[in-house]
């Protein structure tokens, strides 16, 4: 029988700048379906992930583990999600990291292909054929002001900008999307566990379950299954993908 206990979900946001009341909203609705701990310092970071049992999920809510000294909180983290745990980066993390280290991280701690992309707000459509993770709760669209990712795989982006988007700026003209293969969201499977990544940078209220669907997908698998685990992959697409 699957145990019924909420799964244990830590949030690692651990830098100097705090931004409490941007998180309020995103823990308050992690806390109705998990157990959540917010860890604020590398070396408590280091304790929880040499415990055991493991948490379910892990947050990066801002861009720490990708800069210099904190290469072995990273290496901890790779072996945690490749052994099938699920790490997120989101929240501040888009609106800090630095392009160059975000996309070593990806590519040789991570084995994922992704990069910088562009940073535009425009309006997103859920990929209704994005694999591994429930799009129940996902709003059908939104707009988002967000940090995209290029050289995601066609089964990992969430959500995606179609024909019809177009940039929304005070200071541009609302010229269309040109690049279609950008995603401001990414989930892939790495290993045994999963990636995931949201670039939004002004905290939307639709990115809240977009998060949390993130962090819980691996949960929710095991439940629907009784306890067995599945996999998750990862998506880029175009306007034919939302028919």
């Amino acid at each position: 029988m699957a145990s019924t206990s909420k799964p244990l979900v830590l949030v690692f946001s651990l830098s100097e700048f705090t931004y409490d009341g941007m998180d309020a909203q995103l823990l308050q609705h992690l806390r109705t379906q998990s157990q959540v701990e917010v860890v604020k310092s590398r070396d408590a970071a280091l304790r929880w992930l040499s415990k055991s049992p493991q948490p379910q999920a892990i947050l990066l809510a801002d861009q720490t583990v990708t800069e210099r000294g904190q290469e072995s909180l990273l290496k901890k983290l790779a072996e945690y999600a490749k052994g099938g745990g699920t790490i997120v980066f989101g929240c501040r993390f888009s609106s800090f990291v630095k392009p160059l280290a975000m996309e070593a991280m990806f590519q040789r701690t991570l084995d994922l292909p992704w990069a910088r992309g562009s940073y535009h707000r425009t309006t997103f459509f859920l990929n209704r054929h994005v694999e591994n993770i429930s799009i129940e709760s996902l709003a059908p669209s939104y707009s988002m002001k967000a940090m995209h990712l290029k050289n995601v795989a066609p089964t990992a982006a969430v959500y995606v900008p179609t024909e019809t988007s177009k940039i929304q700026s005070l200071v541009f003209a609302p010229e269309p999307i040109r690049n279609l293969q950008e995603t401001p969201a990414a989930y892939a499977k790495v290993g045994q566990g999963y990636v995931g990544f949201v670039g939004d940078v002004n905290d939307e209220e639709e990115t809240t379950p977009l998060l949390a669907a993130m962090l819980l997908a691996s949960s929710r698998r095991q439940s629907a299954a009784g306890g067995s685990t599945t996999t998750v992959s990862y998506i880029v697409i175009r306007e034919d993908y939302m028919r």
